[in-house]
């Protein structure tokens, strides 16, 4: 018969705590959230945004570092610096619905799991406004630093 040992009773012996945190909306102005890890819960950590699916589906990530004030963090997770806000990439800004997901990623080993609140959907009507232009081919595409997706 097996021996259960809870992991409280045993010092010295690491236990991780997974982050938490929320995506609070994806809007056509700001991809906004908050995330921390627990076990180091004063230090800023890296969360993933996909855009357009899960992580691991081929959506493109981006990496970004939650450490933004926030008053309301304050009191609810007893520090105030684990706000991130990202800018919706132009892209996406193109009348379809796309999933936006966002992860807290673990400053030691372990999982990095999917935020509460997450996916939520980004849609927004498109923002194309100005001159438009042609351009010749890829070789002038890349000498003006174009990103297709940003």
């Amino acid at each position: 018969m097996a021996t259960l040992v809870a992991w409280w009773l045993c010092p010295g012996e690491a236990h991780a705590v997974l982050p938490i945190g929320y995506l609070d909306s994806a809007t056509c102005d700001a991809i906004v959230g908050w995330s921390q890890d627990p076990d180091e819960p004063a230090v800023g950590i890296a969360v993933h945004i996909y855009l357009g699916g899960p992580a691991g589906s081929g959506a493109p990530g981006v990496p970004i570092t939650a450490n933004v004030y926030r008053d309301d963090l304050c009191t609810a997770i007893g520090s105030c610096e684990h706000g991130y806000v990202l800018a919706p990439p132009l892209s996406l800004l193109d009348g379809a619905a796309h999933a936006i997901h966002a992860y807290g990623i673990n400053n030691d080993a372990g999982g990095n799991p999917e935020l509460g609140n997450s996916p939520r959907v980004l849609q927004c009507a498109p923002a194309a406004a100005g001159v438009r232009r042609r351009v010749d081919g890829p070789a002038a595409f890349d000498s003006w630093k174009f990103n297709s997706y940003w």
